[in-house]
């Protein structure tokens, strides 16, 4: 059967153009046992070569005549038909389409270069989409169709630079630059499928922190006394507890170290693991939300917060993304759960739905935001999938750990030199460490891409604490604010600086 045959077949199901662009890729994979040679013979082009396919011209042209249809007609994007146009820049391909090697591999360049033309399409469009991905609704227990369009705020410092070209399998999916393709398969069994969430904002203030060329976050340790606890409940698999007492204190002390970021015009905050209870979560949501109703002003500069993570009552640690309003981007539920001996005792952190939540968000012009709760980096191969298959520009580690070098600078490094743009920001917690033996200076770790010779790298600095701060914790405020700056001054790629900030309580 044709490919045009298949589509008419389906065609009651292809309702948006990512219904069309999942059909187009089921297609491929159904028809191509070998994706290297397939690609190799039937889509590269080599001056040396004997016999290169004849057909390149016709299929360009289908894939620009497609990314033009598409630019007039997708807001009314209708069920493919017989007497339709798409149908018959179908048709008239076929029709056209030289004899060369293998019949049904020939055949199917069509929906290859139907996929280039939406690639084309969705880099060109006009609209960043306001939808929550995945968008397609067909052959989604298949494929995750998601759309990022814009260039991030690391794109020119790629190619000022030089970057070389990723290392990456010789794929289909990874031939398109603008359309992202998960497979469901190689989502963990019982996870959530991962959502990507277009971040709204006033275009000006999204326009003046693009061309600044700088992104600031606040990492907010928020305190070194442990105040809460750690119980094994069943054998050696232990939850959180926290102290009603001192967990409104906490709440006060949250709001507050919020309320200051804000005033010092901070693009992002991140409160640690754990830290948040629910309450103290629908807490910052509700400030959110009452300033941006009072003084709107004053929240130019933010951009969302990464409410930490909390402890929830049926057995789960999950951090909530708030958009600067006050709204719910999304949770992000912790999936590799924490498994120590410590002193001779068992601790296997008790997670009944592990990644039944994900969300990563979509800022126009900036990039991709990841956040991952501590375990999910340090020991969990699908956070690194997941920052390749997204492009990740930033990823946001909420954590309690008293291991920032072992557990973190190894996992930051395999990331950055995958995708080559991941900027990394670990929010720890003094109380995380507060067990160690003598002080802790350094309390989280930061990374940026930086390339040496042919390859890229992280380039790391701490968040470091001094001694005397710390001893006036409790009479005192403090948190980290991290530069990210992306304006290629100096002999770095990447400029990184941290200042810690810290004020008396009145």
């Amino acid at each position: 059967m044709s490919f045009s045959d298949e589509i008419i077949d389906n065609s009651s199901n292809i309702k948006t153009i990512y219904d069309l662009s999942a059909f187009c890729y089921h297609y491929l994979e159904q028809m191509i046992d070998n994706e290297i040679t397939f690609l190799g013979a039937y889509i590269e082009e080599s001056s040396n070569a004997k016999m290169i396919n004849p057909n390149f011209n016709l299929l360009n042209k289908m894939a620009f005549q497609l990314k033009m249809l598409m630019d007039k007609s997708v807001e009314t994007f209708a069920p493919i038909h017989k007497t339709g146009l798409l149908f018959k820049l179908i048709t008239d391909t076929e029709k056209d389409l030289k004899n060369y090697g293998d019949v049904s591999l020939n055949n199917a360049t069509i929906p290859f270069f139907m996929l280039l033309g939406l690639d084309l399409y969705f880099r060109d469009c006009n609209f960043e989409t306001c939808e929550v991905s995945p968008l397609n609704k067909y052959l989604n227990d298949y494929y995750l169709i998601y759309v990022n369009s814009n260039m991030s705020i690391m794109d020119c410092v790629m190619k000022n630079k030089n970057y070389a070209a990723k290392i990456e399998t010789k794929e289909i999916r990874n031939c398109f630059k603008h359309m992202i393709i998960l497979k469901r398969s190689e989502i963990p069994e019982k996870f959530g499928i991962p959502k990507l969430v277009p971040l709204s904002k006033n275009e000006k203030h999204i326009k003046h922190i693009v061309e600044s060329k700088q992104i600031k976050i606040a990492l907010i340790p928020t305190i070194k006394e442990k105040w809460i606890e750690f119980p094994q409940q069943q054998g050696g698999l232990f939850g959180v507890k926290y102290d009603t007492q001192k967990d409104k204190i906490m709440k006060s002390r949250v709001l507050e170290l919020l309320k200051w970021a804000i005033q010092c015009k901070v693009n992002i905050i991140v409160f640690p693991e754990y830290i948040c209870s629910e309450e103290i979560q629908l807490a910052i949501r509700d400030y959110l939300i009452k300033m941006n109703r009072l003084e709107p002003e004053n929240l130019k500069e933010l951009l969302f917060v990464v409410a930490g993570s909390g402890w929830t009552k049926d057995s789960n640690n999950v951090s909530c993304l708030y958009s600067y309003d006050g709204m719910l981007l999304g949770k992000v539920y912790k999936y590799s759960a924490y498994d120590n001996d410590i002193n001779g005792e068992t601790y296997v952190e008790s997670l009944q739905n592990p990644g039944k939540e994900i969300t990563l968000i979509k800022i126009s012009r900036i990039g991709v935001f990841q956040t991952e709760i501590c375990r999910n980096v340090s020991e969990n191969e699908f956070s690194l999938q997941l920052s390749k298959v997204f492009d990740s520009q930033f990823l946001l580690i909420p954590a309690w750990s008293s291991s920032v070098n072992r557990g973190f600078k190894k996992q930051m490094d395999a990331i950055i030199s995958k995708n080559y743009r991941t900027c990394t920001a670990m929010c720890n917690c003094c109380a995380a460490v507060s067990d160690e033996n003598g002080f802790r200076k350094d309390v989280g770790i930061i990374a940026v891409p930086q390339k040496k010779g042919a390859i890229v790298e992280g380039r790391y600095r701490y968040t470091t604490r001094g001694q005397d701060a710390c001893k006036q914790c409790l009479k005192q405020q403090c948190f980290f604010e991290v530069c990210y700056d992306f304006n290629q001054k100096g002999n770095y790629d990447v400029g990184l600086s941290v200042r810690f900030r810290k004020k008396q309580l009145k």
